[in-house]
């Protein structure tokens, strides 16, 4: 099973909602924070004034956006930026990891890079579904938010 890490996203101050990315050694394809990283100072900034557009509340389709009337992929969301004309994209999922102190608090966990074509590769929606429910996962974020994890609902 792999170790799964949550660590924010640098430079930010973290009010009524907050992003990060998810890595886990020996998962290629766990790839948001690796290309994000690799970004060179250019885009690097175009895509922070992307997040900052969705940390601040403002919903802006051009940038980023969710899937809200795809009752099976309404957590999942999108970071878009172009690239010698070639659409870019950070794909993560939606929680709300303080449930009991901030309901209203949302996170935005990235976990993978894709190029888009035509349309949306929705295996990768679904796996980020499966990131989103994974115990494994949920630990990872619940080492910055500790009541994500909340009390296991098996009584023994």
């Amino acid at each position: 099973m792999p170790a799964f890490t949550f660590t924010h996203a640098s430079g930010y101050v973290f009010r009524r909602c907050a992003l990060g990315f998810l890595c886990a050694e020996g998962i290629s394809d766990l790839d948001a924070k690796a290309q994000f990283d690799a970004l060179n100072q250019k885009d690097s900034q175009l895509v922070r004034s992307r997040f900052g557009v969705w940390l601040e509340g403002k919903p802006y389709d051009k940038y980023h956006h969710g899937w809200p009337n795809n009752p099976e992929n309404k957590l999942c969301h999108v970071f878009k930026w172009e690239k010698r004309h070639k659409p870019q994209r950070l794909y993560g999922f939606k929680c709300h990891p303080k449930p009991n102190t901030d309901k209203g608090f949302v996170l935005c966990v990235l976990a993978y890079f894709g190029t888009k074509d035509d349309t949306t590769d929705y295996s990768i929606l679904d796996r980020l579904n499966e990131l989103r429910q994974d115990l494994s996962v949920i630990a990872a974020i619940s080492v910055e938010y500790p009541e994500y994890g909340g009390k296991s609902k098996w009584k023994i």
